[in-house]
C-alpha cells in the first residue's frame, strides 16, 4: 500500500497489529511454527514483481521496481549475501 500511495494511487491504511513483536507468527515466538521450517512457497514468487503489474495502468514497470526493493533477493543483497546463496543453489528461507 505504502508504494502505491507513494505513486499517488488512492489505497487504504493497512495496519499490521501483532501480538508480541513483528513477524511473530513467521518466527518460534509467535508459537506456530518452530522457526526451522522452510518456507513452502517459492522466494522468487514473493520477489517476482510481476505480480503486481497491472494494478496502476501506464506505470507497471514503475511499480515493479518499487515492490522488487522490498523482495528476498534485494534484502540478500543489502546484507552482502546474494552470492552466497546462489552459489548454496537459492535454498528457501526458513520461518526465523
Amino acid at each position: 500500500a505504502a508504494e502505491l500511495r507513494s505513486m499517488g494511487v488512492a489505497v487504504p491504511e493497512v495496519v499490521a497489529i501483532e501480538r508480541s513483536v513483528v513477524g511473530a507468527n513467521w518466527q518460534a515466538v509467535g508459537g506456530w511454527t518452530d522457526g526451522q521450517h522452510r518456507l513452502g512457497t517459492s522466494e522468487d514468487r514473493y520477489g517476482n514483481p510481476t505480480s503486481f503489474s497491472g494494478l496502476v495502468p501506464r506505470r507497471n514497470a514503475e511499480l515493479d521496481e518499487r515492490m522488487t526493493r522490498h523482495s528476498w533477493q534485494s534484502y540478500l543483497i543489502a546484507s552482502a549475501q546474494f552470492a552466497e546463496w546462489i552459489d548454496r543453489g537459492r535454498p528457501a528461507p526458513t520461518h526465523s
